[in-house]
């Protein structure tokens, strides 16, 4: 009886969460009477009619095959759920990861933009104030930084350099 009434739960419910409970309880039922069952044809097999044991073992065949099928149709309603969020979650992974790179690449161009072009003209600078040439107009550094001071220093020593050199 307890048996036929987990069955009808599923069977109104299937797809649902609850008839997954279910069907575990009814594996555990068909366990516990299974057991029981042989239990108990052990102890009074003498008085058995092989019939009755007949019939009981069809019962539980029929029912072991109807909770397989319940399954089978749980599956089928579950997994196609968990497939599709499985999907999304991959998607949104994967538009994270390309923002992500897209950041980066954005990252690098400022980095290229705000350091490395201003440290390769102050290099360019001081190369040609090396060299004896103070003709070169001064270092204009747009950012208020330490690289604007080191351009401004630059530029004060390369006029106190061709001072000296003109004074000599």
């Amino acid at each position: 009886e307890e048996l036929r009434k987990e069955l009808t739960i599923i069977e109104e419910n299937s797809g649902d969460i609850s008839s997954i409970v279910a069907l575990q309880r009814i594996e555990q039922l068909l366990e516990k009477s299974d057991a029981q069952i042989r239990d108990s044809y052990e102890r009074d097999i003498k008085f058995l009619d092989v019939t009755q044991m007949e019939d009981d073992y069809t019962n539980v065949i029929y029912l072991l095959d109807r909770v397989q099928t319940l399954e089978l149709t749980c599956a089928s309603t579950i997994y196609p759920k968990l497939n599709h969020s499985l999907n999304v979650l991959t998607t949104a992974i994967l538009v994270i990861l390309v923002f992500m790179v897209l950041m980066m690449v954005e990252f690098s161009a400022e980095l290229h933009r705000q350091i490395y072009v201003p440290i390769t003209r102050l290099v360019r600078n001081v190369r040609e104030i090396s060299k004896g040439n103070f003709e070169e107009p001064d270092i204009q550094m747009d950012s208020h930084n330490e690289l604007n001071y080191l351009a401004t220093a630059v530029n004060g020593m390369k006029k106190n350099l061709s001072l000296l050199i003109a004074a000599r």
